[in-house]
């Protein structure tokens, strides 16, 4: 869904373009057409991505610590996948039917001009920051239960460590008599001895959470990457150009225009992070499958 609302920008190109045309938000044409589908399909693909990384996140939650796991009831995946897609929709047509109201008589926001700044079409500056407030509240409880199940299996090494190395021996370590009296180097093998000293079973045992603990860091990192450099773009974007754009005329490309030429350095940091958000929102597809490689085979 990321991608086709990306992809279709290619289709606008096959329509006339009306982007000069007097009237307002009064008159659908086939360029606002694709651009409104393309403000429902990303912000269903949005919701869609972090609610689903966040049942992830309870799902793994679920697995590690309880023994009664409600996930493993077929009916409770299959209303947790459809409860995602219903509220992802719903928000991209609650979101989509109250940019049309706010913005029905303002030029700057015509949507045969929304992507004139981008790649694609997006929100009103005001409800794409309340947008992205969303996003972020999600984010957020992504990254508090991802670091709860970290720690808890950091919990669980510890414990594992200490409660299941045992004494070395002779046959484990020859040597071990002629240092028994020299503390120093007792206390430097320590770590080697316990694990080296281990029945294969505990070295398993520890082996996986070592490998967990390492998945487990891999996914929240990339989703903090995507979502804070996109965030970035958005809530400065919004800040810069929110009374450039909210005018009733078709002045608002002038406006932009004079801004950046005021402030080059200013249109520079714009239009470099411009780039990153549009790579990351194309392709964070690929970085999501990475990581799920990362998870599922390794």
């Amino acid at each position: 869904m990321n991608d086709i609302s990306k992809l279709l920008q290619l289709l606008k190109y096959n329509f006339e373009d009306t982007r000069t045309f007097p009237d307002k938000n009064n008159v659908e044409t086939p360029r606002g057409i694709i651009c409104q589908i393309q403000i429902v399909f990303s912000i269903f693909s949005d919701f869609g991505c972090l609610l689903g990384t966040l049942l992830l996140s309870l799902r793994t939650n679920d697995v590690i610590k309880n023994k009664k796991r409600c996930f493993n009831n077929r009916i409770a995946r299959f209303l947790s996948i459809f409860l995602i897609a219903v509220i992802s929709i719903i928000a991209a047509l609650i979101f989509l039917f109250i940019d049309r109201s706010l913005t029905h008589d303002v030029y700057g926001f015509k949507y045969d001009l929304r992507d004139r700044c981008n790649y694609w079409c997006w929100l009103e500056h005001r409800l794409s920051t309340i947008c992205y407030a969303f996003y972020f509240i999600i984010l957020v409880l992504n990254i508090i239960i991802a670091c709860k199940n970290y720690y808890f299996l950091k919990k669980s090494y510890t414990k594992l460590m200490s409660e299941c190395a045992p004494l070395l021996t002779k046959s484990n370590n020859p040597d071990f008599s002629k240092e028994n009296n020299d503390k120093d180097n007792i206390d430097s093998d320590y770590k080697i001895g316990k694990t080296r000293d281990m029945s294969l079973v505990d070295q398993e045992r520890i082996a996986k959470i070592e490998i967990m603990k390492l998945k487990f860091s891999i996914y929240p990192f990339i989703t903090i990457i995507i979502w804070s450099l996109s965030t970035l773009y958005r809530v400065i974007d919004d800040f810069i150009m929110f009374d450039v754009d909210m005018v009733t005329s078709d002045e608002s490309a002038n406006k932009e225009k004079d801004l950046f030429d005021r402030h080059y350095g200013l249109q520079t940091f714009v239009e470099i992070i411009l780039v990153f958000h549009t790579i990351l929102s194309a392709f964070r597809g690929m970085l999501y499958a990475f990581s799920f490689i990362i998870l599922v085979y390794f």
